[in-house]
This record gives structure tokens, sequence and C-alpha cells, in this order.
């Protein structure tokens, strides 16, 4: 399932379903996201989807009364597909996310915890950022919690993709709570701890950091088939990292000739991070969070140059 792209236990693929047999709320989710995503693949008429969510909502919104510390990982699944049902509809207003946001803010995060809620909060992390980079609106989740997860623990390679959204998560965060006026010192780990994670990265097939023309020819782009999924899912937000890092470095922001002259490479910069998304998208087309991500970032950084 794509939706389990990042977690090597597939729960909401495994666990999820069964758990929707004992629990009206998950069960209206996932049919609610179904109907919603065979309309998607199979271009027929969707007369169910609004009717389900509307039954989820029903369950939902009395149960986000109580206090936080009696919700349980099922509310936050049940959320999470929500959300991904809301990203489908015409009017994407972010509603499902501010749910996700209370519970993973709250004492008893979620995030640390394992298990499906650990799986839960990686996807509503994601969630998040899609929606910040679209709306250029902050991460409105506390992201101190998403690094005492199991994921800083582990080496596969969904764990690796984790850290490195997060990573991408702190980067915008921190652009919005400056304004976009990063300090040098700050910028500069940011960047060193991006590259590290690409330096860390063991698997067999690594592209270049930097994009290059194939056979000199301008415009065209690398093939960059990769062996997993989820290494096209982590690539994407490394090169988004530095796409980001090359939009907000300091230096190019001090008054002066040079400051200028740089400033006319960044939009050569973010292009370039740019092509590498869209060929992560392109040379794997089976991978449709990889065409989501694309997607996202392409729409809020491409129409931003032109």
């Amino acid at each position: 399932m794509q939706i389990d792209i990042c977690d090597p236990r597939r729960r909401f693929g495994t666990d999820v379903p069964k758990l929707a047999l004992q629990n009206p709320l998950l069960k209206f989710a996932i049919l609610a996201f179904a109907s919603r995503d065979w309309l998607r693949v199979n271009g027929e008429e969707d007369l169910e989807s609004d009717k389900y969510s509307s039954q989820a909502l029903q369950l939902l919104i009395p149960i986000l009364d109580r206090p936080v510390e009696l919700l349980d990982e099922t509310v936050l699944a049940a959320i999470v597909l929500l959300r991904l049902y809301e990203e489908t509809i015409d009017v994407d207003t972010g509603t499902h996310l501010l749910g996700s946001a209370r519970l993973l803010n709250s004492p008893s995060a979620y995030a640390d915890r394992g298990g499906l809620s650990e799986a839960a909060s990686w996807i509503a992390l994601r969630q998040q950022l899609y929606l910040s980079t679209t709306y250029f609106q902050p991460v409105s989740m506390d992201l101190d919690y998403f690094a005492r997860s199991y994921s800083f623990k582990d080496s596969s390679p969904e764990s690796f993709t984790n850290r490195i959204i997060l990573l991408c998560c702190r980067v915008l965060t921190y652009s919005h709570n400056t304004q976009g006026r990063f300090g040098v010192e700050d910028w500069t780990q940011l960047r060193n701890e991006v590259l590290l994670w690409y330096d860390s990265i063991t698997w067999p097939v690594k592209p270049n950091i930097l994009y290059y023309f194939i056979d000199g020819v301008s415009g065209s782009l690398p093939n960059l088939w990769v062996p997993m999924p989820v290494h096209a899912i982590a690539y994407q937000h490394f090169y988004f990292a530095l796409l980001l890092l090359a939009m907000y470095e300091p230096r190019n922001w001090i008054p002066g000739k040079e400051a200028l002259l740089a400033r006319r490479k960044v939009d050569d910069q973010i292009q370039q991070n740019l092509a590498m998304i869209a060929a992560l998208a392109i040379s794997n087309p089976e991978v449709i969070t990889a065409s989501l991500t694309a997607h996202h970032i392409l729409y809020a950084y491409w129409s931003s140059m032109h």
C-alpha cells in the first residue's frame, strides 16, 4: 500500500483492517478513502465516499471533545485516513490535520510509542509537510517528539526516509519562525545534517547529489530508477531539503555585490533540485506517492518562479 510506504511493518495494510472490524470510526474512514481511491484508479462515478466520510465525522467529532489522554491510536489512524480522503476532494482545507496536530502535540504524544501510533504519526507528519509546502504555512506539529521515534534507532530504508522528511519539516519550520532569515550557524548545521543523511546511506542505487544534463542537452532529465519505492520518496525529500536550503542560504541576503551575484544562482539551484524530484517520479511511475510528492513541490515552487 502507498500509504505504508514509509512503514516497514505495513501497519495500515495489516493492523488497521483488522481493527476496523470492531471499530466503526475506522471502518467508515477506510470506506471513505477507498471509495475515493476507486474513483481515481478506475474513473467510475463516486457515489459513496461523501456518505462514508459524513458517517465517520459523526463519530469523530464527539470523540475529539474528550481529553486527549483518553484517545487511542485508532483515532489517529482514522484521522490519517480521512485526511487522505480530504486530499482528493476539490477544496482541500486541511481540516483533518488540525485533529492530528492536536493529538501529536499532546503530552501523551504518539510519535515515540511504537506500533500503529508511531506509524500513523509519521504519515500525519508527511501530510502536514505537503500542506505546509502547498500553502506556505508553518508545520504545526511538535517536531521534538519525532526525534525520539524508533526511526532514529532503526536502519531500514523506511526509517531513513522518515528522518529526511523530518529534516525537511525542520527547515520549513525554521524558515517560518525567522521569516526566511536563517542564522549562518543554524543554516550550516541543518545543511550538514542533510548531507550527513545522504553520506550515511548504503543502498545499492544512489543518485548524484547534483543535477546533471544527459549528453550535454539542457533540460533533459536523468533516469533515476530505484529498486525500492521508498528510495524514491527518500531522495525526493533529500532534494527538497537542498532546494529549501538554497532558498534560505543567509550569505545570499547580505547586502553587497557578491550576494547579488549569488542570488542569481539560487533560481538555477532550485530548478536543478526540482528536476531531480520530477525525474524520480517519472523514472518510477509505479510509485504513486512519488508522483504526489513531485506534484506538491512543483506546484509550490515551480509556479512561483514563472
